[in-house]
């Protein structure tokens, strides 16, 4: 039986922001129930005006499950008619034509559902962009025409989110709801913010944004610069969003302990040491006379070093060698000091996922499809004590918080923001509002003096310039 929606405290001011803006950013970390305070804004913008259809994009993992199971879950949304556009063409087509209230797709499918309406009306009066951090490669702004005057749309930048931008002024109503607004930077914020203002707070292009507030990193190439922001960058971007942007801070509203994180270390013996230092200055390895990894840019070297840190290396033909158990040694340990203890392992490269699983058998994969909810209801009932998540597929749309509060990080990725949403699955915030009164425990296996170290430092640094951004546009409460 479906339950009385009741906002929660700080579920309030989110819903009194987005229903005084009909356009604005609402970052606040997972689990402060941004899906249901999205929803009881549409729900009251109904009494003054029309916000619906409304479009909601999000991660296929959220498109798919999350947004219909909160219209089912609470009684003043259990009229709202959901029509998921996923699927094959003829099956999204057909979505498009049922008549719903709420439209859900992927960002994967945007440059799809533009053309459906290319020459034609566009009919959300709503779009919601879940995990608007998907929009952060949009590089699109208007620009006139020298000679007629003629202002015109300039697309660039990732190819869905170019396509939504074309309808961008047709929607009377935009809601970007992310936690991690900038996961990877201040460059973050301006195609996000630029889909609320069109450029009027941080410049009408991409290109005028950077030359503002940002330099080039000396030795990077105009065609892969590296931006770093100028000392003044952060308080004036930051204050320019603010109109626009509510920030909530769990910790204004939970005690939370930070999560507890341990580093675990292991060296590589001398001649692993001689490989790896090859690989790295070379970016070429001899794996044997008939094998050779060659890394074509700094990028893939950085990856190559990652597979050899973890204990595999694809070769040119995507082939997996093996070259060690270092960091299944030191993860089978840890797992023998928790004496059973459900531990949540993050895996980056396939070859660790078959590695894991021929070393520890009671390891169970997260699916992706329909057995994904029967996996995750294992785990949150004590069934499964070792899951094993690739955080690309398992950042979004889960709650992992009543089947533990461990998790090991078995090889790091660069991407912020996967690190921070696997974390969040069963992190502080949701074990606070399940009732538990425990530390999450994060353990990091790193190998020595590899790019194992430099991930891990790198993340920590961007994580403090998210927590700026979090910080700077938060609410006074």
């Amino acid at each position: 039986m479906a339950e009385l929606f009741v906002p929660r405290p700080w579920q309030r001011p989110i819903i009194d922001f987005g229903t005084r803006l009909d356009r604005c950013n609402i970052f606040a970390r997972p689990g402060m129930g941004k899906t249901s305070a999205m929803l009881a804004i549409l729900d009251a913008l109904t009494l003054t005006g029309s916000p619906l259809p409304a479009l909601v994009i999000g991660p296929l993992r959220v498109a798919n499950s999350v947004w219909d199971g909160e219209v089912q879950r609470w009684a003043q949304f259990n009229r709202l008619r959901v029509s998921k556009v996923l699927g094959s063409s003829t099956e999204r087509a057909a979505a498009l034509r049922r008549p719903a209230d709420l439209y859900m797709i992927h960002y994967g499918l945007l440059d799809w559902l533009a053309q459906q309406f290319d020459g034609k009306p566009w009919p959300f009066r709503t779009v919601v962009a879940d995990e608007s951090s998907r929009l952060k490669r949009q590089r699109c702004s208007y620009q006139q025409h020298p000679e007629s005057g003629k202002v015109y749309l300039r697309t660039g930048g990732a190819k869905n989110a170019a396509a939504i931008s074309r309808y961008a002024k047709r929607t009377p109503h935009w809601y970007n709801l992310t936690g991690t607004p900038a996961s990877n930077g201040l460059q973050n914020l301006w195609g996000q913010q630029w889909f609320i203002d069109f450029g009027q707070a941080l410049g009408r292009s991409y290109d005028a944004f950077t030359q503002r507030w940002f330099y080039q990193r000396r030795g990077t190439s105009r065609e892969q610069a590296v931006f770093e922001p100028f000392p003044h960058a952060h308080d004036e971007i930051t204050e320019r969003i603010k109109p626009t942007t509510i920030s909530l801070d769990p910790r204004d509203w939970f005690e939370l302990q930070e999560p507890r994180i341990v580093c675990l270390y292991d060296d590589l013996p001398p001649a692993l040491r001689k490989q790896y230092n090859k690989l790295h200055r070379e970016a070429c390895l001899t794996l044997n006379e008939d094998t050779e990894v060659t890394a074509a840019n700094a990028g893939v070297v950085t990856s190559k070093c990652l597979q050899f840190a973890a204990g595999n290396i694809y070769d040119e033909q995507q082939q997996t060698h093996h070259l060690h158990d270092l960091k299944l040694d030191m993860l089978e340990s840890l797992v023998e000091n928790m004496s059973g203890t459900p531990l949540l392992v993050a895996y980056k490269f396939k070859s660790d996922l078959a590695m894991l699983k021929a070393r520890f058998k009671q390891a169970v994969e997260l699916p992706s499809g329909p057995k994904q909810k029967q996996v995750e209801a294992d785990w949150n009932a004590g069934k499964i004590e070792m899951l094993l998540v690739q955080p690309a597929s398992a950042g979004h749309g889960l709650n992992l918080q009543h089947g533990g509060c461990d998790i090991c990080i078995f090889s790091p990725d660069w991407d912020l923001e996967l690190y921070e949403q696997v974390i969040e699955r069963l992190g502080p915030m949701r074990q606070k509002q399940a009732g538990y009164d425990r530390v999450v425990s994060i353990y990091q296996l790193l190998i020595r003096n590899t790019f194992d170290e430099v991930v891990a430092a790198r993340l920590e640094s961007k994580a403090s310039v998210q927590e700026a951004v979090m910080q700077a546009t938060r609410i006074q409460l």
